[in-house]
């Protein structure tokens, strides 16, 4: 990919990084991730498999709420290299899953990669299991609330082999390019630092 920096699952530098302080920050309201047609979790009952191995990237995430505050999905910021030393902290390392539908629809299943000093995220932990099985093998995937995590089932083939997702990589790019983050002045970046700023002045006060 041209623009988009990679980084390796077994890359020691990035799989450490603490967890994101986004993961505790309200949620941000305005449009829908522009990515997320593309960018998704597997519906409730869709037949799916990923096809190939999955490009691990460093990301900004931006979590979303609609006009009635519910969940409206995650918007993901591809970083640079040289922004990403100074971000630190609210780096965090996605997989992105090539996967192709029982329909033969492709999408790009995200999955958040937890910091191995962190505690477990049984959510993270759960897609990572479901999303692991090798290429050609179906499942459906779901959310448990109560169980707190994903489950998944495998179910009989509908075709034979392992389907193709020829456009992958285009297709990433696509999604990700207009949201890469190169400059400490980018608005999420400005974003990260009035919250920072909000919190440093409520201990300082309270």
């Amino acid at each position: 990919m041209t623009y988009i920096e990679e980084t390796n699952a077994s890359t020691e530098k990035q799989n450490t990084a603490p967890v994101s302080r986004l993961d505790s920050c309200k949620p941000t309201t305005g449009p829908l991730p522009t990515s997320s047609t593309i960018i998704r979790k597997p519906g409730r009952a869709e037949v799916f498999t990923t096809v190939e191995e999955a490009p691990i990237i460093a990301v900004v995430i931006d979590r979303k709420l609609d006009n009635w505050g519910n969940s409206a999905g995650e918007e993901y910021y591809p970083v640079t290299g040289d922004v990403q030393s100074q971000v630190g902290s609210d780096i965090r390392s996605v997989a992105f899953h090539p996967c192709v539908s029982s329909t033969g629809l492709h999408f790009i299943c995200p999955q958040k990669l937890d910091p191995p000093h962190a505690r477990v995220n049984s959510w993270n932990a759960s897609l990572a299991t479901a999303l692991a099985l090798p290429p050609g093998q179906w499942r459906t995937v779901w959310s448990d609330k109560q169980a707190e995590c994903y489950q998944h089932d495998l179910v009989t083939a509908p075709v034979d082999g392992i389907p193709e997702y020829p456009s992958f990589q285009e297709d990433l790019e696509k999604a990700l390019s207009p949201n890469i983050i190169n400059s400490l002045v980018h608005p999420v970046i400005q974003q990260l630092v009035c919250k920072q700023s909000a919190a440093d002045d409520w201990g300082d006060k309270y």
